[in-house]
């Protein structure tokens, strides 16, 4: 058997493995983010790193978009 290609047969199973990828994209992708902000403006608030970690991916898309013509951190996060 191949780890990296076995799929699994119940939808249980698939249901909670694309739960578990669809977290970890959100985490790597909100880890890009803020580090990406860190290099722009300096080190975050709290509040910014709050924000960061509880955006959905689409939201997370929306900021590093904005973080490319933003003057402040709050302008990128779409908090102003």
């Amino acid at each position: 058997m191949k780890p990296a290609g076995y799929e699994f047969q119940s939808d249980f199973a698939r249901h909670y493995v694309a739960l578990g990828r669809a977290e970890g994209e959100a985490k790597g992708r909100a880890a890009v983010v803020a580090t990406l902000l860190v290099l722009r403006f300096g080190p975050l608030t709290q509040q910014a790193e709050i924000r960061i970690a509880e955006a959905s991916i689409a939201e997370l898309d929306e900021i590093g978009e904005r973080l490319l013509t933003a003057q402040t951190v709050d302008e990128a996060l779409g908090l102003r």
